[in-house]
């Protein structure tokens, strides 16, 4: 997950300089894209502790009870949803 956000960090400087050459994933971009992803893990685990909190089974035979417990999502939402944040 660091290095898709790392990559993007990395594309989005690339296209305000003018798109020189090839985009390049510097310290800075892996270090911010390292910084996001343990948020977003962190903001998952606090989601499902307010989850578990309320009454909401987390887990079920296909492993995205969140997704499906919380919003009522169908597979093919779940599948898209998980797909992101892999």
């Amino acid at each position: 997950m660091a290095l898709k956000l790392a990559l993007i960090l990395a594309i989005m400087d690339w296209t305000d300089e003018g798109m020189p050459n090839t985009p390049r994933i510097t310290t800075v971009h892996w270090a911010r894209g390292q910084m996001l992803a343990e948020e977003y893990r962190a903001s998952v685990h606090r989601l499902l502790d307010e989850l578990s909190i309320r009454g909401f089974d987390v887990k079920n035979e296909e492993g995205t009870g969140l997704y499906s417990a919380a919003w009522g999502a169908d597979r093919r939402q779940r599948r898209t949803f998980c797909a992101v944040l892999a």
